[in-house]
Parts: C-alpha cells; structure tokens; sequence
C-alpha cells in the first residue's frame, strides 16, 4: 500500500502546487499488505488527496498518513 501513495500524490500534485499547499507524508518505513485491486486503492488515495485539496483553504497543509494497525491498515487524509 505504501508503494501506491507515490502515484497518488503524483496524481494530484499540480492542485496543491495551484493551491500553494503543502503534502505532509508519514509513510511507515517497511512495506505495508494488504489485498486489494492496486489500481483502485491508488485511485482511492488520489480522490481523498485531490478532495482534501479542493477543501482546504489555499496556503495550507494537506497530510497523508499511512499506518498499521493491528492487523488492518489505515490511511489518514
């Protein structure tokens, strides 16, 4: 899942350079699993990125943050 947060904010990066927002990524350092269709869960975080963009205020600081928990995976937009 962490391989999959690179393209999504790829994605959307010309909104927040547009919005003259900042991307803050906390990403764990070791590979993250999960089973799922890879192109969706990138679609997924860009549309969660691409929304936290589009409502929050320009010149601010949009955070994305994956993390284990347990036995599930979560991530923070």
């Amino acid at each position: 899942l962490r391989e999959l947060v690179t393209p999504a904010v790829e994605a959307v990066q010309h909104l927040l350079e547009a919005r003259r927002q900042t991307l803050e990524r906390r990403l764990p350092d070791i590979p993250l699993m999960v089973y799922g269709d890879p192109v969706r869960l990138q679609q997924v975080a860009s549309n969660l990125l691409s929304n936290a963009s589009k409502y929050s205020p320009p010149d601010s600081v949009v955070r994305i943050e994956l993390e284990r928990r347990n036995s599930h995976a979560e991530l923070h937009v």
